[in-house]
């Protein structure tokens, strides 16, 4: 409906940049057909203190954004996350079906984080209760390989508390396969413009908030070393600086686009400087090991260096 609209009146609609070519004679994008299932408490998080920073707060007090914020070893940070995380009445009975795996908490773990940066760098918004998951058995086969197995579509549909009537399809029944939540994101419109607010950034999820929130504590090092080594490409408007660049001019944009696309830049330079800051001085592990690992009952991480590969 807003496509249509905008293309019936683009006058009319004030962010026509974001959606038509700057002659106002065709439509760019992509319409996606998207599937998952809003999460509930598990990862959007109790929402008790109400939209904007409120909910963000609440946000990292889920067991798996607490575990990223707990300083110590990646397994007490997973025990010690999801404890505190249930402390709160409701929380718990969120978890009602039993503690998450370790498994769960690590893939968890690995995809917030990704979330945090990504939102940081594009100043997202609306995140919050904009989280969806899809449920897959994951085991592993004769040559130790993790391998994913969707669940049956009449489940679905199914919500954590719920989740012991997922049953595994017989061809896997006897190898022990265990049940996740794969985060997917649906929602991505709130995102870029100046005037929305960098929620990420405002309520620390990276850095932390003094006396509010502590700053990340633990990240996957190839989840690092991706950001620092786009972060030194724009500092010195390299090859990726230099495409992104061009993308924008071809839509046309000025004024508004510019002062966007600085912003980007900054962020992203913002976010990469303060995560090496923060691993230098110890605050920030890189000790946050892959889904795989984890499957495989790994928590040890190769290379926790905090300089970039």
């Amino acid at each position: 409906n807003w496509i249509r609209s905008a293309e019936q009146n683009p006058a009319g609609y004030n962010q026509a940049g974001d959606l038509l070519t700057a002659d106002k004679q065709q439509i760019y994008g992509a319409l996606l057909k998207d599937k998952g299932e809003r999460y509930g408490m598990e990862i959007n998080g109790t929402r008790k203190s109400g939209w904007g920073k409120g909910q963000n707060f609440d946000f990292q007090k889920t067991p798996a954004f607490s575990a990223l914020k707990t300083k110590g070893s990646l397994d007490q940070a997973i025990q010690l996350g999801y404890q505190s995380a249930i402390r709160d009445a409701d929380m718990a009975k969120a978890f009602s079906s039993g503690a998450p795996s370790t498994a769960q908490m690590v893939l968890w773990m690995n995809e917030l984080s990704e979330i945090a940066v990504l939102d940081y760098i594009f100043s997202q918004q609306d995140r919050i209760g904009n989280i969806d998951y899809r449920w897959y058995w994951i085991h592993t086969d004769a040559q130790g390989e993790v391998i994913a197995t969707d669940v049956d579509d009449a489940f679905e549909s199914t919500p954590r508390v719920s989740m012991g009537k997922i049953k595994p399809p017989a061809s896997i029944a006897a190898l022990n396969p265990i049940l996740v939540q794969k985060t997917t994101l649906g929602d991505n419109d709130a995102g870029g413009l100046i005037q929305y607010a960098n929620y990420t950034k405002a309520t620390g999820m990276l850095d932390g908030v003094p006396g509010v929130t502590p700053a990340l504590a633990h990240m996957n090092k190839k989840t690092y070393d991706r950001i620092q080594k786009l972060a030194a490409d724009f500092k010195v408007k390299g090859e990726n600086y230099q495409v992104l660049d061009q993308e924008i001019r071809l839509f046309g944009y000025k004024d508004s686009g510019d002062k966007r696309f600085r912003q980007l830049i900054g962020n992203t330079i913002l976010a990469a400087d303060l995560l090496a800051k923060n691993c230098n001085s110890g605050v920030l592990s890189l000790d946050l090991v892959s889904f795989k690992s984890a499957v495989k009952g790994d928590l040890v991480a190769e290379d926790t260096s905090c300089e970039v590969r």
